[in-house]
Protein backbone atom coordinates (compact mmCIF):
# COMPACT_ATOMS: atom_id res chain seq x y z
CA UNK A 1 0.00 0.00 0.00
CA UNK A 2 1.97 3.44 -0.92
CA UNK A 3 0.60 6.20 0.73
CA UNK A 4 0.77 9.96 -0.40
CA UNK A 5 1.50 12.82 1.51
CA UNK A 6 1.65 15.35 -1.13
CA UNK A 7 -1.75 16.63 -0.38
CA UNK A 8 0.02 17.83 3.65
CA UNK A 9 1.03 21.41 4.11
CA UNK A 10 1.77 20.97 7.18
CA UNK A 11 2.28 17.98 9.96
CA UNK A 12 -0.14 18.67 12.85
CA UNK A 13 1.34 16.21 15.49
CA UNK A 14 3.63 17.86 18.31
CA UNK A 15 6.01 15.06 18.32
CA UNK A 16 6.52 15.19 14.50
CA UNK A 17 6.92 18.87 14.69
CA UNK A 18 9.26 18.27 17.57
CA UNK A 19 11.31 16.08 16.13
CA UNK A 20 12.63 17.67 13.24
CA UNK A 21 14.55 19.88 15.52
CA UNK A 22 18.39 19.68 15.28
CA UNK A 23 20.87 18.55 17.75
CA UNK A 24 24.66 18.88 18.25
CA UNK A 25 26.83 16.07 16.98
CA UNK A 26 28.75 13.62 18.69
CA UNK A 27 32.44 13.94 18.14
CA UNK A 28 34.00 11.17 16.07
CA UNK A 29 36.45 10.29 18.75
CA UNK A 30 36.87 10.93 22.54
CA UNK A 31 39.88 11.39 24.13
CA UNK A 32 38.89 8.90 27.19
CA UNK A 33 39.36 5.15 26.37
CA UNK A 34 36.63 3.39 27.86
CA UNK A 35 38.14 0.24 29.95
CA UNK A 36 35.14 -1.70 31.53
CA UNK A 37 31.02 -1.24 31.64
CA UNK A 38 30.07 1.61 33.37
CA UNK A 39 32.63 3.67 33.19
CA UNK A 40 31.06 5.94 30.92
CA UNK A 41 27.00 6.19 30.74
CA UNK A 42 25.48 8.55 27.81
CA UNK A 43 22.04 9.55 28.37
CA UNK A 44 19.59 11.10 26.15
CA UNK A 45 16.09 12.55 27.30
CA UNK A 46 13.36 13.27 24.43
CA UNK A 47 10.18 15.17 25.55
CA UNK A 48 8.01 16.50 26.44
CA UNK A 49 5.41 14.87 24.26
CA UNK A 50 2.03 13.24 24.23
CA UNK A 51 2.64 9.69 22.79
CA UNK A 52 1.03 6.64 25.00
CA UNK A 53 0.27 8.55 27.98
CA UNK A 54 4.04 9.26 28.39
CA UNK A 55 5.57 13.01 28.76
CA UNK A 56 9.31 11.46 28.69
CA UNK A 57 11.78 9.19 27.01
CA UNK A 58 14.86 8.48 29.06
CA UNK A 59 17.61 6.38 27.10
CA UNK A 60 21.38 5.31 28.81
CA UNK A 61 23.52 3.83 26.79
CA UNK A 62 27.08 1.69 28.35
CA UNK A 63 29.96 2.84 26.28
CA UNK A 64 31.70 -0.32 26.46
CA UNK A 65 29.37 -2.67 25.76
CA UNK A 66 27.04 -0.14 23.91
CA UNK A 67 24.04 -2.04 25.99
CA UNK A 68 20.97 0.33 26.07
Amino acid sequence: MCLELSGFQTLECESCQLDKHVRSAFPKMSQLQCKSSFSIIHSDIWGPIRLLGFRYFVTFVDEFSRCT
